[in-house]
């Protein structure tokens, strides 16, 4: 925008109104960093950027000589949005304060008192901040990609560097200003990147953290079904047949127990497959052997695989990758839910992509928001889909709990 008012003859000649709007985006960008700094974490949408990127662009136009009708249209449709909302959230005493500021910014600019005008708008979006996510974090905000130590000498650097340069090309207040919100923006949008590559690799370490316990606890979990399932029976047994008179009849049954119990085990624990009899025979064995591990749930399974997705389940990779998803997939279910039935269907659509739908029931909504705590199961199926270049969804109503994998395949 500046560029092109530039261009055009069409900015302001006043060094003082330049060199302080200057400075007033720098501090409306630096506000902005620290807001997409703690809300790095959840998803946002264009929605939540509005509250930030209208004042911005509403300062940025003031550097136009006379004014622009438009943005002052704009600004107005701005505060009415703002006024709706808080309406709606009924905040009076939070956001009246950012509500006001914003009016008396709207009214200096179009009595082109710019400084006044620039100042307002900066402190609405401040208060504004400050409602929302306070500013007890903005010490960590650096806007160079390095350590706040370093940051300080960089910045002793290149300040003299910048006013050498404009000094030797003998650059005017616009200039000089330009150059630098150039050179701002281009930190920031180094910062952004540096941030998303730190949150990849935090995010990457955390799920190794949290694998690594939820291994150490199926571990565990393992070995107290040894020691319950089989260890206590080997023992009944054992007693049975050192007494003075060996009751083998019921020393053979408790033995039969026991190894139809380790069948059931080995099924669960086993990753064996059988290409022979295709994915949905494989599927439902693997579904089989996990509701073995449950007897006292009863869940009805039903099984839904289209022609596309068998054809492309014969590979053995693909299949394994399948099996390996399905299976913590629906052992969730039956490990944290009531659920009485189970509709899992899989299928491969036009574009290539692997969907799994599974539908069950016997959810609660706080098995549902436990889904989003999961440091175990849910963690662990979650690193196995996007391993696979895949997403995961859940969807909770009344009770009934969807959950969706897509996989983009070769």
């Amino acid at each position: 925008m500046w560029s092109f008012f530039y261009k055009f003859n069409l900015i302001t000649n006043d060094a003082v109104e330049i060199n302080a709007l200057s400075m007033i985006l720098l501090v409306c960008f630096i506000s902005a960093l620290y807001v997409y700094i703690m809300t790095s974490q959840k998803k946002t949408d264009i929605v939540d950027s509005i509250d930030y990127t209208v004042p911005i662009l509403f300062c940025s136009s003031m550097i136009h000589r006379t004014g622009i009708i438009i943005f002052e249209i704009a600004f107005v449709l701005f505060l009415l949005y703002k006024a709706r909302n808080l309406l709606a959230r009924k905040r009076y005493k939070e956001e009246i304060t950012v509500l006001i500021s914003y009016f008396l910014g709207l009214l200096f600019y179009i009595n082109r008192f710019v400084l006044f005008s620039s100042f307002m708008i900066v402190l609405g979006m401040a208060v504004d901040i400050f409602v929302k996510y306070k500013w007890i974090n903005f010490k960590y905000v650096h806007i160079l990609p390095t350590s706040a130590k370093k940051s300080k000498y960089i910045l002793t650097l290149w300040i003299p560097l910048v006013v050498y340069i404009s000094y030797i090309f003998d650059w005017d207040s616009f200039c000089l200003n330009m150059i630098f919100q150039v050179f701002m923006l281009l930190f920031e949008i180094l910062t952004m990147i540096h941030i998303e590559d730190r949150q990849e690799f935090y995010r990457e370490i955390s799920s190794f953290f949290f694998l690594t316990k939820y291994i150490n606890t199926e571990r565990e979990n393992f070995s107290r079904i040894l020691h319950d399932d089989i260890v206590q029976d080997i023992r009944a047994s054992y007693n049975l047949l050192a007494l003075e008179q060996p009751d083998i009849v019921l020393s053979k049954k408790v033995l039969l127990n026991l190894e139809d119990r380790a069948r059931k085990m080995m099924n669960f624990y086993s990753a064996k497959i059988f290409l022979e009899y295709g994915a949905y025979i494989n599927l439902e064995n693997m579904l089989n052997s996990i509701q073995a591990i449950y007897p006292n749930k009863k869940v009805q399974l039903k099984i839904d695989i289209n022609e596309k997705a068998e054809k492309y389940l014969k590979n053995k990779v693909h299949l394994e990758m399948l099996l390996q998803i399905s299976k913590e997939l629906i052992n969730n279910i039956f490990k944290h839910s009531n659920a009485t039935y189970i509709k899992y269907e899989i299928k491969l659509d036009e574009n290539m992509v692997l969907i799994i739908n599974c539908k069950s029931d016997g959810a609660s909504a706080i098995d549902y928001e436990n889904i989003f705590k999961s440091k175990g199961g849910v963690l662990l199926l979650r690193v196995l889909v996007e391993a696979n270049n895949g997403k995961l969804t859940y969807n909770y109503s009344n009770g009934i709990l969807w959950s969706s994998v897509e996989l983009e395949v070769d």
